[in-house]
């Protein structure tokens, strides 16, 4: 479930790269955005707050020889912080739309 706030908005991008009619790219920003802001909410809502270790944990061994893995976790302070910057980021691009 972190992943995918990772990596939404880099589906985004590469989308406003593909497409060639500039009328669209306003959509797509605007989706991929709102997209990571619904997944941190619902990380939000399933967050169990009396739990003092990492949740959420996602954990891929990546280059195993070299002991190299990708490992995401969120914690009661990480929480927060990815909600605001969700929002912020969708907040802008709504501002942004009604600028051009």
């Amino acid at each position: 479930m972190l992943s995918l706030i990772i990596f939404l908005p880099l589906v985004g991008v590469i989308a406003l790269y593909l497409t060639r009619n500039t009328g669209a790219w306003r959509w797509i920003a605007v989706l991929a955005s709102g997209a990571t802001l619904v997944v941190g909410i619902i990380i939000a809502a399933l967050f169990n707050w009396t739990s003092g270790s990492l949740q959420f944990v996602e954990h891929i061994p990546w280059i195993p020889t070299l002991g190299a893995s990708y490992h995401l976790g969120i914690d009661g302070l990480s929480l927060p912080l990815i909600l605001l910057t969700a929002l912020l980021s969708f907040l802008a691009l709504l501002y942004a739309w009604k600028q051009g």
